[in-house]
């Protein structure tokens, strides 16, 4: 039993800080109570929130609480890209995709806009500033050349270097360099110094560049670009990894049918897309077979088996420096030397720094001291952050008869819908040089996607139309 001996009735004591929050009051309490709020306008910011549940529940509550946690528990990589509509209004759908822990697409926002131009994208990078970054730092956008892109990024405060960093896609500065240097093998040299993840192999592919065109390495080393806007090796591991925007390009192909949809219609879809992604994936993070994501521990058990192979020197072991020597290969490859440092989570391949997740050199490391390699895995790679990046959720949308009435008038102007063309409907893709078809891959068929024959001859004419 307990009993109370001693009873100060008043507190002279005076509390340097104070809290008033309380554990009983979730984040799904208080979406429950913003959901009102967020109908009558979408419109709603942070500090509001916290005002109106202190009003509401006399409680505070932290930014953490108050705000959505999904981005800042993933990777901090964001592709942007537009693409064109292709109903009956000529407008742009603006796209902005995360990476989950599985390295997976995670959509973050999408907008409708008239045109790609600078007023557009200054508007739309503003806008996923406050309502998805927030206060996080050092955020990597991917994208194309775009200028708009480039214009945002250059004048918005709240984007410029070093608060966050601005990379450009390998694909689409190989198709521009590609435009003005017409030549196959400068073309396959840019993208093997892209990926190189060592400056070692680097320097050698770009002293080669130089060997063959003086302005072809000139345009890649400040003259267009710069190193560190399109080299794996030079960015300073901001990337995690990702050279290019093919997630927002897998994205709009996703999206593709909803292009061709009025813009209600547009929104719906891409709302309904969205809410299944979140519901398979959520159902997928709370199923915990393996210690990581699936495809994050296949790539650890890939990785363990190959740093069991290595071999291991020890150089200082209470500064935890070794030199490892890769195993050697059927094809003749490997011992090569490659030094760990783990006190500082670097090796000298590279990639333990751009993937934030020990490699093969770093696993053998990590067995000679005696440490797990998985305390090296960053947090963005585990179950926890796959978790919490999928646990948000929607709300359906109600009716259109229980809408309120907007008091807005339309005027529907007719500069920006499309003019009938006679014929079959044409594509108004502009080709590059990525749409160029290898010469060495096999014509196929237009009606199986078999090659041998054409549509045709092809033995399955009206097959796949039945």
């Amino acid at each position: 039993m307990w009993m109370i001996v001693t009873l100060a009735d008043a507190h002279t004591c005076v509390r340097v800080c104070y809290s008033n929050d309380h554990r009983g009051l979730s984040s799904d309490i208080i979406a429950e109570h913003i959901i009102p709020h967020i109908m009558n306008s979408s419109v709603y910011k942070i500090k509001e929130i916290q005002a109106s549940v202190k009003q509401e529940f006399h409680c505070d509550v932290s930014y953490k609480k108050a705000c959505h946690p999904s981005f800042p528990l993933s990777k901090p990589v964001i592709c942007v890209d537009g693409t064109f509509l292709k109903g009956p209004y000529r407008g742009k759908l603006l796209v902005a995709i995360g990476f989950d822990a599985e390295n997976s697409m995670f959509p973050l926002a999408y907008a409708l806009v008239d045109e790609e131009n600078n007023r557009s994208w200054s508007w739309f990078m503003r806008l996923l500033h406050i309502h998805v970054c927030g206060d996080v730092q050092n955020i990597c956008i991917i994208s194309d050349r775009h200028h708009g892109i480039i214009n945002a990024m250059r004048t918005l405060e709240e984007w410029q270097e070093p608060l966050r960093v601005h990379r450009f896609c390998l694909i689409h500065i190989r198709s521009n360099f590609t435009q003005k240097f017409k030549n196959e093998r400068l073309k396959s040299l840019i993208y093997a110094a892209g990926v190189a993840n060592q400056p070692r192999k680097y320097e050698d592919i770009m002293n080669l560049i130089y060997s063959l065109n003086t302005e072809a390495y000139t345009w890649l080393t400040g003259g267009s670009v710069r190193p560190e806007q399109w080299a794996l090796c030079k960015d300073g591991g901001y990337r995690w990894g990702h050279i290019s925007t093919n997630m927002a390009e897998c994205f709009n192909n996703l999206l593709r049918d909803a292009r061709l949809l009025p813009i209600t219609a547009c929104i719906r879809f891409t709302f309904n897309q969205t809410v299944d992604l979140f519901v398979k994936n959520h159902k997928v993070a709370w199923n915990l077979v393996y210690a990581l994501p699936k495809k994050c521990w296949k790539q650890y058990v890939k990785n363990e088996k190959k740093g069991r192979a290595h071999a291991v020197q020890v150089f200082d072991h209470q500064r935890g420096i070794y030199c490892i020597t890769t195993a050697y290969r059927q094809s003749r490859q490997g011992g090569n030397a490659q030094t760990v440092d783990i006190g500082s989570h670097t090796c000298t391949c590279g990639k333990w720094r751009e993937l934030c997740f020990p490699y093969s050199h770093a696993m053998a490391a990590c067995y000679r001291c005696g440490i797990s390699p998985m305390t090296f895995v960053a947090h963005e790679h585990t179950f926890p952050a796959y978790q919490a990046t999928f646990s948000g959720s929607f709300q359906p949308l109600r009716d259109p008869k229980y809408w309120t009435l907007a008091k807005l008038k339309l005027n529907v102007n007719g500069d920006r819908l499309k003019q009938k063309m006679s014929g079959p409907l044409r594509t108004a893709r502009i080709r590059n040089q990525m749409d160029r078809r290898c010469p060495d891959a096999p014509r196929r068929c237009s009606n199986c996607l078999q090659s041998g024959h054409t549509a045709p001859n092809c033995p399955y004419t009206g097959y796949f139309h039945k």
